[in-house]
This record gives C-alpha cells, structure tokens and sequence, in this order.
C-alpha cells in the first residue's frame, strides 16, 4: 500500500540488451547516490509520478535528451517530494542497438550531461545538506570523477577542462580521504596530469588484455 502522502515510486526494474542478455536495477536505499551511480533511481517506465509533483518541478526537460530522467529526478528531490522506494522488479527497460538510438548517437554529450548533473548534485548538497555531503563526499566526487574519465574516452579535451575545474587546485570540494568508486592509479592525476594519464590509459585501452585493464582499475 502507498501512503496517500507519496508523490513519488522509485521501482526496479530490469535491463533486456540488445544480445539478449538480462541485469537488474534495484533503487539505492539513498536515492541521491543512486542518481549519481548507475542511475538506481528507477526510469520513467519503473517509476510512478503524481502530475502534481511533476508540475512542481517543471516535467521532463527536453533540453536534456540524453539525461532526461536523473534530471528529472534530481530536481524532484531538491523539491523534497516525499517518495518511496519499491525493490520489486516490475518492468522491462528494452535497450536497442543501432545509431538512431537516442543515447547512441552522441557519447560525448550524453557523458557531458552526465558530469553536469553530478556537479548540480554535489553543488545543492554542500549547500543545503553539508553535514551529509560531508559524510559522502568521497563516494560523490569520486562518482564525478569517474564520469569526467568516461568523458575522456569520448572528448579529452573536455574531460581535461572539467577536471581542472573540479578537481584542479581551486577545487572547492577538496578532501583528505581517497575518492570511492575509481581506481587507484587516479590519485596520480595531480602528479602526472590528467590529460597525460588519460592519454596513456586510451592508447593502452587498444592493445591490453581485458584482465589486467581490470586490475589496473583497481
């Protein structure tokens, strides 16, 4: 039973891929987290909405193809809307191959948005939620970070640009605890260069084993 006071189901779901492969998207307990790793804070077709919510917070942005959903739900929770989470999986995300796909046809773009709604993130919770920030500020900057590495894949130039503007040595996030969710050889970054160890990563990226690009992930 939802509450008459719920505005908003976050639900599971589950990914069919293009090669018939199947994996599930449970919702983060914490759904701030959740929207910034992995996207476990449901999809349009997983979630409820009531219109008013919705309405609250202006709908869908069109202006954000690629990231119109976490932007959505980004904004529904700087609005506080009251929510609940339902771990069962009720519904099927279809993912299809080929360019015409929306999210397909521009990586770079796709990765950009991603980056600017982890700093949005970051910038109302340092603000309005310090103490929690302050608690998770690891796993949040280090979910910015490794978006910014994805972003190199597809434009290092970008990439290089964001880095120096959040991570650089006006960074005003700065902290001493090692980032979450990257690997180890990222703390090199201020010593070697971003740009330059990026550069060695994506050449590598061509000739390594798949293994030991996993390990040194890690």
């Amino acid at each position: 039973m939802v509450d008459q006071g719920t505005q908003w189901v976050i639900g599971a779901y589950y990914n069919l891929w293009p090669d018939g492969s199947t994996d599930t998207s449970i919702p983060d307990p914490d759904p701030f987290r959740g929207l910034v790793m992995n996207h476990r804070v449901g999809n349009t077709n997983a979630n409820l909405y009531r219109r008013e919510a919705l309405a609250r917070v202006n709908n869908w942005n069109e202006a954000t193809p690629y990231y119109d959903d976490p932007n959505l739900h980004l904004r529904l929770l700087k609005a506080g809307t009251n929510y609940v989470i339902d771990p069962v999986v009720r519904s099927c995300y279809r993912h299809h191959a080929g360019e015409h796909r929306v999210t397909n046809n521009n990586k770079a773009l796709q990765t950009s948005q991603a980056v600017d709604l982890i700093v949005e993130t970051i910038n109302f919770l340092s603000s309005n939620r310090p103490d929690y920030f302050q608690q998770n500020a690891p796993f949040f900057l280090g979910a910015l970070l490794r978006a910014i590495r994805i972003l190199a894949t597809y434009d290092l130039d970008a990439a290089t640009v964001a880095y120096r503007i959040h991570f650089g040595p006006a960074a005003k996030w700065a902290i001493d605890r090692p980032y979450e969710l990257v690997g180890r050889y990222t703390r090199l970054y201020p010593y070697l260069g971003f740009r330059n160890l990026e550069r060695l990563r994506l050449a590598l990226a061509t000739v390594l084993p798949a293994a030991l690009k996993r390990r040194l992930k890690a």
